[in-house]
């Protein structure tokens, strides 16, 4: 079966829905967005539910060679221990249970002890009779755990709409002399635990680049390709763990706590009839050291009407919001700066790949 897993969220990409139509039917409108890949001049008119996911991307997979991992996140090692543990004692017609160095082991609190020696039980039905081994380590290696794709939703997609909403609404309503707003902590708190979310939510983009660090480390001592994907992979999981489950370690904590200390808050409204994107890689660092203009920074377009930069700042001004307007020309420049960190995806309200850039 396979499991889409959105990298970006669909309940983000509800911003850029609009009438859409596919160039395979040109004549039927639906709700989408327009989907520009590569270099493409028009757009094609996709259903948010079927653009930028990837099967199983935070999914789980029992693997009976790697328990000792799965001890790294005890929530998930309690979720295999309790799948385990249902397959054996409801197994049909028999019941099964595991033995090991003379210990049976037919509760939850003795697989939990003894499962990363599960390669070394022997099986046997509540009968006596011996069971074929292979045949049941191949149906727990089949057990997919779903937690983090479950955590993400809660956590983060469940309130993205309320999220955006608050903050939107304390900026315009507490805007000073047009150009900053004072903002309560917690709405600014939310707004950029979402942003750090989605900056860390594809493995594939690195947005902080720890993970291309941890890359370059293993190729120079000479790993293989195949072994320094897998550690790469493992670190990532890690930190999504940490993410959902509360340790104040790895890169997503890290990186909040100094933008809390010392960023600043930027939102651009687009203030023309062209529009700002979104891409396969919403959030993301620009560092450009030629540009004319200083848009260095953390960039988050939150819509197609306002983009969230996050600036060097001063200690604890998080709060206190710049507000800008962009021109046609100017949400031009920014759209050029988001497509251009892309993958190979661009999202617009628009068709026509003109209008946007």
């Amino acid at each position: 079966m396979i499991k889409k897993q959105h990298y970006v969220p669909k309940v983000y990409l509800k911003a850029w829905v609009t009438k859409v139509e596919s160039s395979k039917n040109s004549q039927k409108h639906f709700d989408g967005v327009y989907y520009f890949e590569n270099k493409n001049t028009v757009g094609e008119g996709r259903k948010i539910e079927n653009i930028l996911w990837s099967p199983h991307l935070y999914t789980v997979k029992f693997n009976s060679n790697k328990v000792k991992l799965f001890k790294k996140y005890p929530k998930i090692y309690n979720f295999f221990v309790n799948k385990i543990y249902t397959l054996m004692k409801g197994n049909e017609p028999i019941p099964v249970y595991g033995e090991w160095k003379g210990n049976e082991l037919k509760t939850k609190d003795s697989i939990y002890k003894y499962l990363d020696n599960i390669n070394n039980w022997d099986f046997y039905y509540y009968n006596g009779n011996e069971a074929k081994k292979k045949a049941f380590l191949n149906k727990f290696n089949d057990i997919y755990c779903y937690l983090l794709e479950n955590e993400f939703s809660k956590r983060f997609e469940n309130i993205w709409e309320n999220v955006y909403q608050s903050f939107i609404s304390e900026v315009e309503k507490n805007l000073y002399l047009n150009s900053s707003a004072k903002v309560s902590q917690e709405i600014i708190e939310n707004m950029v635990s979402f942003f750090l979310m989605m900056l860390c939510r594809n493995l594939k983009f690195d947005g902080l680049g720890s993970y291309s660090w941890i890359a370059d480390n293993l190729e120079q001592i000479k790993f293989s390709d195949d072994s320094i994907e897998e550690i790469k992979t493992d670190f990532w999981f890690q930190d999504l763990y940490r993410i959902f489950y509360g340790t104040n370690k790895g890169i997503y904590n890290k990186a909040f706590v100094n933008i809390v200390r010392d960023g600043k808050l930027v939102l651009v409204k687009a203030n023309s009839k062209r529009k700002f994107i979104t891409s396969d890689n919403p959030a993301f660092i620009h560092m450009s050291k030629v540009e004319m203009e200083n848009k260095n920074g953390f960039y988050f377009p939150i819509s197609p009407n306002y983009l969230l930069l996050i600036v060097k700042g001063g200690n604890n001004s998080l709060n206190i919001v710049e507000y800008r307007t962009a021109d046609s020309d100017m949400v031009r420049k920014y759209n050029q700066i988001i497509a251009s960190h892309g993958s190979k995806i661009i999202v617009s309200t628009e068709k026509e790949r003109g209008k946007i850039l």
